[in-house]
């Protein structure tokens, strides 16, 4: 079984709050695209977990080991899943990471979304996709919007989803090298928040990384570039374009960049 778990972008981000158990509550336009990384389920004897990719060095240690209460989102859903359909986790699974790990693409979270969908069926389960939300929230805030895999608004702390309709995007995303962890930026937010931008946590992932900064001035610099941002919390950076030839004209011009499209769902 091959799968693509897509890379989310924010479209923006506002933090409209924060609640007693330290989770910002939020207010985003998420989209997925048609880039991310793949991934491949089989039988196997026992579960096993392999990678390759460009990103794939971070599966190391712990994040490859497959024993229950291991540290990797895969590693969670899969026994999550196994668990509700009271069946041994015999299956393989190889992922090629594409995604790079702390831009705020929800690369982690994506496989695990894909992989709580694919058991579903593969082990025949049943559950809906309200009931796979409710699980996929306990393993982190943007499940349920990776589970539903379509455009949508999301509110709370990333649990209240509502699907909107939104045109296909030509996008180039560009990355730098400095992975950022959501905590970090969050933290900082939390010191000194600043608001009115596309992305409320801008300033604080800029403070850390500063050639987010430069990033989306290069791309508000590039010919056919109608707008860009920052996607999550950082380090990713994308730039909406007019067309895909303009995109790829401006690839070039950046250390890690891809060209892609936005899913329109379904």
């Amino acid at each position: 079984m091959r799968l693509l778990a897509p890379a989310k972008i924010n479209l923006n981000l506002s933090i409209t709050g924060r609640l007693d158990n330290g989770y910002h509550t939020l207010d985003s336009v998420m989209v997925f695209t048609q880039w991310g990384d793949e991934m491949i389920i089989k039988p196997a004897k026992q579960f096993t977990l392999t990678a390759d990719g460009p990103y794939s060095n971070i599966f190391t240690g712990e994040l490859l080991s497959t024993n229950r209460g291991a540290p990797n989102l895969i590693v969670k859903a899969v026994y999550m899943m196994a668990d509700k359909a009271n069946c041994n986790p015999d299956i393989h699974v190889h992922v090629t990471k594409n995604i790079p790990a702390g831009a705020g693409l929800g690369g982690g979270s994506s496989n695990a979304a894909t992989i709580m969908r694919a058991l579903n069926d593969y082990w025949d389960i049943g559950l809906s996709i309200d009931e796979l939300c409710a699980m996929g929230l306990t393993l982190g805030a943007e499940l349920p919007v990776c589970l539903r895999g379509i455009p949508s608004r999301v509110t709370g702390i990333g649990d209240v989803i509502e699907p909107i309709a939104i045109e296909s995007k030509i996008m180039l995303i560009a990355w730098p090298d400095l992975p950022l962890m959501t905590k970090d930026v969050f933290d900082l937010y939390r010191q000194s928040p600043e608001k009115g931008q596309k992305n409320d946590l801008m300033a604080s992932a800029v403070s850390l990384c500063p050639e987010i900064g430069m990033l989306i001035t290069q791309l508000q610099s590039c010919e056919g570039c109608e707008g860009a941002s920052m996607s999550g919390s950082g380090s990713a950076c994308f730039g909406v374009f007019g067309s895909v030839d303009q995109a790829n004209d401006a690839v070039p011009k950046f250390k890690n960049a891809v060209v892609t499209m936005t899913m329109t769902g379904n």
